[in-house]
């Protein structure tokens, strides 16, 4: 087996001494000494020591310089903003971060494998603007899935319509802005929900 000492123009001495047109990876071409040398810490790729441009897995590049990802990430574009997940820390990607299961507010999205925003109304959602619960004033309107409320001092009815007023057997509840019903065959209740005039028929 042959090693050489020094090399042609054009060829670059590797560390097993071998020449070579072009240097393997995570080294980069000496012109001056038309030796193989070492890139800088996480290089993949360099055009000197301190100029990378491709780093190795678990890296990413800023600027001519690569830095390390976050602890939890396979793959990221910035130390804190994860593209793929390391295993053993989640599957899902929510603002950048690997988590097992995406927050209230969020929906995982299977393409992308990422927790995306739900509307704004959504406590829960299956996807944008499909809601599965709502926040605290909001009810779920079972139709399209969206969450509703009404203005303050109007009541949202039955037909989800906001109104100054509910209807009979129905009682205004003002905290949540919403008619809420009246017991079994009581016309019209109080603001507690007790009855005070009975359907007719009922002598109760």
């Amino acid at each position: 087996m042959t090693f050489c000492l020094s090399c042609e123009n054009y060829y670059f001495l590797t560390s097993t001494n071998n020449c070579r047109s072009q240097c393997p990876l995570s080294y980069f071409g000496d012109s001056v000494t038309l030796t193989c040398m070492v890139c800088s810490s996480n290089c993949l790729n360099c055009s000197s020591y301190n100029s990378c441009t491709a780093c190795q897995i678990k890296s990413y590049l800023s600027g001519n310089t690569c830095s390390p990802c976050d602890v939890s990430c396979a793959i990221c574009t910035s130390n804190s903003s994860c593209t793929s997940c390391a295993p053993g820390y989640g599957n899902k990607i929510q603002d950048g971060t690997c988590i097992s299961s995406c927050n209230s507010g969020y929906y995982f999205n299977s393409a992308s494998s990422s927790c995306l925003l739900c509307n704004s109304s959504c406590l829960t959602c299956s996807q944008y603007s499909v809601c599965t619960s709502c926040y605290p004033n909001f009810f779920l309107n079972s139709n399209n899935s969206s969450c509703l409320t009404c203005p303050a001092g109007q009541y949202l009815q039955p037909n989800l319509i906001c109104s100054n007023s509910c209807p009979d057997r129905y009682y205004a509840d003002s905290r949540f802005s919403y008619c809420h019903s009246c017991p079994y065959d009581c016309l019209i209740c109080d603001s507690t929900g007790k009855c005070i005039t009975c359907s007719p028929g009922d002598n109760r």
